[in-house]
């Protein structure tokens, strides 16, 4: 997938999330992992990707058993017995049916007894020339619900996907976050000592300090917090990729460039096309009706006159061998059931009806999630120059401001101040860059380009 890039200047936030990767490489305890390998993790490790494919799986199996029906069918079979016989009135043994292996007889007076042994063997083999409909019926719904099922794994997989990448995502925004307030843990302590030496200096008055003090604790307990949400994110992380043994995990690419997919550059009405044809959830959607419309059919066929030719061909063999032929027409036509066949008509084509407004609502929901992913990227490719601008005027505006604290020009709450509206400017950068990137994921799950995603990797 090819990309497109916005102009802009990264290289403070590119040198500040460079400085954390090295210092978390150095702690061997985490794992490191790229975006690619955080996707193939979840593909193999997610439970419900896991469950679809058994159902794919038993969907195609059902499709095969609905196409045995156009096949011949042949078995085996043979079969031995033992019969112990004693008839006092009776001197001789006259074996009936089957085939006599061996007899075994006693006399005793004017009756007799003794052992029958018989076993024969036979193949059989049966064929439909003809039914009602009922073999095509059965077959074409097994098949549109093997296709359901395919898509629905389709769909799963493409939401393991989105998923890892939107938490990968979160992830560094978190991360980038809580180096935010670390800095500005910084800058309140830097402000603090500044502040006590100005006051041991007698420049400065004492209710200053208490002012940085509170500035500092303030910024402690925003670190504090930002830590907290990193650790929310990667415990979601976690989850996304199907992990439950693996302590720490830190994203291994540090992601500052602002590139996006191919499909952000379309209109709006081209994305829909796109994914009304491509959204496996709305192709999923689209082979439920026709199971359906199938299922309408075989039940229709199940309660009308059904005819039936079935040709059948035996051979006994052992001994006594023999070949029999059949040709077998059957035709049926109820003439009261109490409402039976009605009711499972009405019952077929209504269930029919549920699945054609399940697809209407599928491309609704569709519809929604194109433009909302399309809004959203919209607005962060716009606000990305302009967070980074503002960061920008706000860096310099701090520097000034503790530059004339520094000379006694200025007051603690100039650099207070000028200290918030820096670690504003950096958490909407940091916002609408990962804001970017994620809106981006949500695109492309939208169409159901999934695939993709990992294309847009610098």
């Amino acid at each position: 997938m090819k990309s497109r890039k916005l102009s802009t200047t990264l290289l403070p936030f590119v040198l500040a999330l460079a400085a954390l990767a090295r210092a978390q490489t150095s702690q061997q305890q985490i794992r490191r992992i790229t975006l690619k390998e955080a996707i193939a993790t979840a593909l193999r490790h997610q439970p419900d990707l896991t469950a679809a494919q058994a159902q794919a799986i038993a969907a195609d199996q059902q499709h095969k058993q609905a196409l045995a029906a156009y096949y011949p069918s042949l078995s085996a079979g043979w079969s031995t017995s033992d019969n112990y016989f004693s008839n006092p009135q009776v001197s001789g043994l006259t074996a009936v049916g089957g085939t006599t292996t061996g007899t075994n007889t006693q006399s005793a007076g004017n009756g007799a007894s003794g052992l029958n042994s018989t076993s024969y063997a036979d193949l059989y083999l049966s064929y439909t020339v003809l039914d009602s409909g009922q073999r095509s019926a059965t077959e074409q719904s097994a098949r549109a619900g093997s296709r359901a099922s395919n898509w629905a794994l389709a769909n799963s997989k493409q939401t393991v996907i989105a998923n890892a990448a939107t938490d990968y995502y979160e992830l560094l925004r978190r991360a980038a976050l809580v180096l935010v307030q670390q800095a500005n843990v910084q800058h309140a302590q830097s402000t603090l000592d500044l502040t006590q030496a100005q006051v041991d200096q007698g420049t400065q008055a004492i209710r200053d300090v208490y002012q940085a003090r509170a500035d500092l604790e303030t910024a402690k307990v925003d670190l504090l917090t930002a830590q907290n949400n990193r650790y929310v994110a990667l415990a979601q992380f976690k989850q996304a990729l199907g992990l439950t043994d693996v302590d720490e995990l830190e994203p291994a690419d540090i992601r500052t460039d602002t590139n996006v997919s191919d499909d952000a550059s379309k209109s709006l009405g081209d994305l829909l096309d796109v994914a009304y044809k491509t959204r496996p959830d709305i192709l999923q959607a689209q082979q439920n009706v026709e199971r359906e419309k199938a299922n309408v059919r075989l039940a229709r066929a199940n309660n009308g006159l059904t005819l039936s030719v079935v040709t059948d061909v035996s051979s006994v063999f052992i001994q006594n061998q023999g070949n029999t032929r059949s040709l077998n027409l059957t035709a049926s036509l109820p003439l009261f059931d109490a409402g039976l066949s009605r009711a499972a008509i009405k019952q077929a084509e209504a269930t029919e009806a549920s699945y054609a407004a399940q697809l209407a609502s599928t491309r609704l929901a569709a519809k929604v999630d194109v433009e909302t992913a399309y809004r959203t990227l919209q607005t962060a490719r716009a606000s990305v120059p302009a967070a980074l601008s503002a960061q920008q005027a706000a860096q310099v505006n701090f520097d000034a401001a503790t530059e004339s604290r520094r000379e006694g020009i200025g007051t603690v709450l100039d650099v207070i101040t000028a200290q918030n509206q820096l670690v504003q400017s950096q958490t909407n950068y940091v916002q609408a860059l990962y804001t970017l990137y994620t809106a981006d994921v949500a695109l492309l799950r939208a169409i159901g380009h999934t695939d993709a995603i990992t294309g847009g990797l610098s």
